[in-house]
């Protein structure tokens, strides 16, 4: 379960500008999500191709022929007014097949045509196509996000445990999936005078948490929150909840986002951090 990790700003301005910034550009412009079927499918903006495409790209725009986990693209159309088609930056030809690289490797085969582009995902349910567009309606109709005001008892010193052997954590996502991960240990902490344990996954000094608490479905997002920390000397961990954020799927439809494994649902309240959208529930 990957989950992209920033060094944290120093202040709790900065952060919430940050993560503000970050889902406009990663996030609130992604407009579509097709699942490849086993063989040939075909991309453009006409209706009734497999993946649909915004209407500033050609009709009958290129095809993906996918076979045993190999997605192979060919091009019918490589220009669309002014607009050429590029790959990874390199201007794309008619009639060459191209091998697309899923996001799970670091070297992502990115396809893109004026304000569209779009890229092969990998995940446990199969491979798709996440679609781009940075004049879609979902940015241009964003009011900004939706905080608690800071909340300084909720800074919260916890200490991290180490979990030996390491503990199986089942993941369910958003698709209906169940995800197993290997989980190294736990943050031990005292929230608002009860005692917590949190399950995160890790990599190097990085944490990264999806929990739930008694103000999902009322005041915050209803399937739950993120939360990014580190390990620092001595094992200790600092849980700042005011830098709790929404997953992506609190905003578009388009996302194949964890739920909070069972150890990560508290009945006690956090209210801190980013709430429910506008609009949402």
């Amino acid at each position: 379960m990957a989950e992209t990790k920033t060094e944290t700003p120093q202040t709790l301005a900065e952060y919430r500008k940050n993560r503000e910034e970050a889902l406009k550009k990663n996030w609130l412009v992604v407009t579509g999500l097709t699942w490849l079927k086993t063989g040939v499918n075909t991309l453009g903006s006409d209706p009734k191709s497999d993946v649909d495409l915004p209407v500033t790209v050609p009709a009958n725009f290129a095809k993906i022929t996918f076979v045993q986990k190999k997605a192979i693209l060919i091009f019918d159309a490589v220009r669309f007014g002014k607009d050429v088609v590029t790959i990874n930056g390199k201007v794309a030809k008619a009639g060459i097949k191209y091998d697309m690289v899923p996001d799970i490797q670091p070297n992502k085969t990115l396809v893109a045509i004026g304000t569209v582009e779009f890229h092969l995902i990998d995940r446990p349910n199969g491979f798709g196509v996440r679609v781009k567009d940075t004049n879609a309606d979902t940015l241009k109709n964003f009011k900004g996000l939706n905080w608690y005001p800071e909340q300084k008892n909720m800074v919260v010193e916890g200490q991290w445990k180490d979990i030996k052997p390491a503990k199986t954590l089942r993941i369910p996502d958003i698709l209906g999936n169940s995800n197993e991960e290997k989980i190294s240990g736990s943050v031990i902490a005292k929230i608002d005078g009860q005692d917590v344990e949190l399950f995160p996954t890790r990599d190097k000094d990085d944490l990264f948490f999806v929990f739930k608490d008694a103000t999902a479905g009322k005041e915050t997002y209803g399937t739950g929150r993120f939360l990014n920390a580190k390990v620092e000397k001595d094992g200790k961990v600092t849980l700042d909840f005011n830098r709790a954020y929404n997953p992506p799927c609190a905003y578009i439809k388009f996302a194949t986002c964890p739920l909070p494994p069972a150890e990560n649902k508290l009945k006690i309240a956090i209210a801190a951090g980013e709430k429910t959208p506008p609009g949402h529930h």
